[in-house]
């Protein structure tokens, strides 16, 4: 489903980042800008110094605005301090090591705030995709979740650090701005006139870093999903010799990643480049309109001069930052794309009608609603249920039953025919598009879904299974503490008893998914696995597709023992489980 996010300048997607920051943690926000307040006052003050330390060592100052001496002088008057050349370097020195202090904070808080945030954006975009639903998920590429939550996410933290420190950038620039007009309003006057059209010619380039941000952020995005699909699949890749194929895909993109970083460094390089020449006429443009057209003292013209030695590179450095933070716009764009369509498929909030007991009924729902409590003591009923992928496509169509606590259900198709699909019906990750589900004799709502998911335990036929023990395998999504012995009996239940034979237990690291075991032993941990939650609806979707003989027989003679203990349904496409199955079922369905 698509949704249509409004499309923001980069100036405003910059300025959202910003204040997003702000509103995650107001105090930390306001502690770093004092920090940068306090350094630009600090540094105004050093540089304001410079006048009366000219002036003491016989530098003239006529023509020096002599309300800095006097402000100086005063201090020094009250203090009971001389002014001579020892105690204003002595001051300076005190001074400057305060401007260092501050900067210290001023990193580490903003340090602080940056890393913090990266670590709530991470998990509230997490916690988004979890609960979105099922059918919007399998239709996206998981390695754009994969790059968004690893790269992305890392990315606007990235560009928090770097607005803040244009933040302080500008408020050091600013102040040195103020004290420049100080000295000299008409130098000041010319130096921001040029500075601000220096500034409209960058506008080019700013839309070149853009595009390039872009496809910088494709490239990303594409070896994400090259690398994802080939390290799940290496073994394939090996046997088939396509070694030096797959990897020229991923170099392939690594060089247009590559690029993007080129570009970005040649347009950062050229704006240095540009700044420079330009600091250096309006340099000496200024050297000269004030020494021989203002006839500004020599004093008066040497603070000018450092004053615009600092300026120049702080406005060079201003310009930079924002070509990055301009360079990672189109991640804040993608970002913020996911979430919206994360909250527009949230689980919780979707907008259907559905007809209960011949009622049209609004299921609009959200975190507030009041959801009655789910038992599951007697029956599932799917009263006419529908759903289908696309419009021309139907994969199932009217379709009711009943199914009594303790029962099997045996469903019976080809590969394509919807079982997996009816399986997700019946564990709540998809909602049929017409129809009902009923549980003892109550309809299951929207709301109700997470509810009664909690109630399953779902097997398939690619188990899940981590580089871990066996026993941290098997206690997976456990929230309470399970003694030695009901992980006995589970073991027991799900014929997994080879575990008892292992050197180490139940404290075997069995490899990456399970790479250690056999197929048979994996599926069998899987279902030791789903029985330790005690689920009240039992779901094999094609548990013995992957496995031999044996194994399937070690499999379908494990399931006959749960008929009775456990409601389960039982899918799969294979012949012999059908027939060794049928008279165990209680209900038998085609697809």
């Amino acid at each position: 489903m698509s949704i249509n996010v409004k499309h923001l300048s980069s100036f405003n997607e910059l300025y959202l980042t910003l204040k997003a920051v702000y509103l995650f943690s107001p105090l930390n926000f306001f502690q770093v800008l004092s920090y940068m307040i306090l350094q630009a006052a600090t540094a105004g003050i050093g540089l304001m110094l410079l006048v009366p330390l000219l002036d003491v060592i016989g530098i003239t100052h006529n023509g020096t605005p002599g309300n800095i001496n006097q402000l100086v002088g005063s201090i020094f008057e009250n203090l009971n301090i001389p002014l001579s050349l020892i105690n204003i370097l002595i001051l300076y020195v005190v001074i400057i090591s305060l401007i260092a202090t501050i900067r210290y904070q001023l990193l580490v808080s903003i340090a602080k705030l940056q890393h913090s945030y990266i670590s709530y954006l991470r998990n509230d975009f997490y916690q988004k995709l979890l609960k979105t639903r099922w059918q919007f998920i399998v239709r996206q590429k998981l390695s754009d979740f994969n790059s968004a939550l690893i790269g992305q996410i890392q990315t606007i933290g990235n560009v928090a650090n770097l607005l803040l420190n244009l933040m302080s950038q500008l408020c050091l620039f600013v102040l040195m701005g103020i004290i420049m007009m100080i000295f000299s309003w008409q130098l000041s006057f010319i130096a921001l006139l040029i500075m601000m059209l220096l500034g409209l010619t960058s506008r080019p380039l700013n839309a070149r870093v853009y595009h390039s941000g872009k496809k910088q952020l494709n490239a990303f995005k594409r070896i994400f999903q090259l690398l994802s699909e080939q390290l799940k699949n290496l073994k394939i890749i090996k046997i088939f010799c396509n070694e030096n194929f797959h990897a020229n895909q991923v170099y392939q993109a690594s060089v247009e990643l590559e690029k993007q970083q080129i570009i970005l460094a040649k347009i950062n390089a050229l704006t240095q480049w540009i700044y420079m020449v330009f600091a250096v006429v309006l340099f000496s443009l200024i050297l000269y309109i004030s020494l021989v057209l203002l006839e500004i003292s020599v004093a008066s013209s040497i603070v000018l001069i450092i004053i615009f030695s600092r300026l120049i590179p702080h406005m060079t450095a201003i310009y930079k930052t924002y070509q990055k933070l301009i360079h990672h716009v189109p991640t804040l764009q993608n970002i913020r794309i996911l979430e919206a369509q994360f909250i527009n498929e949230k689980e919780s909030t979707i907008v259907n009608h559905r007809c209960y007991e011949g009622e049209e009924v609004g299921l609009q729902q959200n975190d507030d609603v009041d959801i009655k409590a789910l038992e599951f003591n007697h029956s599932i009923e799917l009263c006419q249920i529908s759903w289908q992928y696309n419009e021309n496509q139907s994969v199932i169509k009217d379709l009711s039953l009943t199914l009594n606590k303790g029962e099997m259900l045996l469903i019976n198709g080809l590969s394509g025919s919807g079982k997996s699909t009816l399986a997700d019906i019946f564990s709540g990750l998809l909602y049929p598009l017409q129809g009902k589900i009923k549980i003892d004799g109550c309809p299951l709502l929207v709301s109700q879904l997470a509810l009664w998911r909690k109630k399953i335990a779902y097997v398939t036929q690619d188990v899940l299974l981590f580089h871990a023990t066996i026993r941290e395998n098997l206690l997976w999504g456990c929230n309470t503490t399970i003694s030695e012995n009901k992980i006995s009996s589970v073991l027991h239940l799900a014929a997994a008893t080879f575990v008892e034979h292992l050197p180490q237990g139940l404290d075997t690291v069995i490899g990456d998914n399970g790479g250690l075991l056999s197929g048979g032993e994996r599926q069998r941990l899987a279902l030791a696995r789903a029985l330790l939650h005690e689920p009240e609806l039992l779901i094999l979707d094609e548990i013995t597709s992957h496995l031999d003989n044996k194994n399937t027989e070690q499999v379908i003679s494990t399931i006959k023992q749960l008929v009775g203990k456990f409601t389960i349904v039982l899918i799969s496409h294979e012949q012999k489980v059908m027939r060794s199955m049928v008279n165990v079922a209680s209900i038998k369905i085609n697809l």
